[in-house]
């Protein structure tokens, strides 16, 4: 395992969130320049395919909606990065959240999102996992799945089940 640099200040780190990188270490950023700015374009790609759907909100945004809505704020989104029951994933130092797993009117986590992303943990980090939910899938006709998810999470969920069998070789 590679030994990591001193974490830098950022507002989810501020807020005391772990980056996942720091409870998964195969979830760290590369520091392959080219390796950067596909990322950089698949972050911009998040962000559009993702806005119909909630968005992304940064780690300390959801922290501040958990709060407002009666949550207990940093330490539940804490343990649910650690537990790996919430999406999020690490854009230039930053913790990222799609917003699509949660019902915006309490911030209760949705199920059918849970469920798909355990699906595909044993093969997907969480950069991937995010950014599969926005990839048009040929398993659901070329929707993605985050269009899907809501009305037909039977064929999520085998999409993402096909797909990690598919990258686990």
């Amino acid at each position: 395992m590679r030994a990591h640099a001193a974490p830098t200040a950022t507002r989810s780190r501020e807020a005391g969130l772990p980056m996942p990188h720091d409870v998964h270490p195969w979830n760290a950023p590369g520091q392959d320049t080219g390796l950067v700015l596909d990322r950089d374009r698949q972050f911009v790609q998040m962000l559009r395919h993702y806005r119909e759907s909630g968005g992304l909100a940064r780690g300390d945004e959801v922290v501040e909606r958990l709060a407002q809505c009666g949550n207990r704020g940093v330490p539940t989104l804490a343990r649910q990065i650690v537990e790996r029951s919430v999406m999020s994933f690490e854009w230039r130092n930053e913790l990222w959240l799609p917003m699509f797993q949660f019902d915006l009117a309490d911030m209760a986590l949705k199920a059918g999102p849970l469920q798909v992303a355990a699906e595909l943990a044993p093969a997907f980090d969480a950069w991937h996992t995010a950014f599969w939910f926005v990839q048009p899938n040929p398993w659901l006709k070329g929707r993605m799945p985050v269009d899907a998810i809501n009305t037909e999470l039977a064929e999520v969920l085998q999409a993402a089940r096909t797909d990690r069998f598919v990258a686990a070789g």
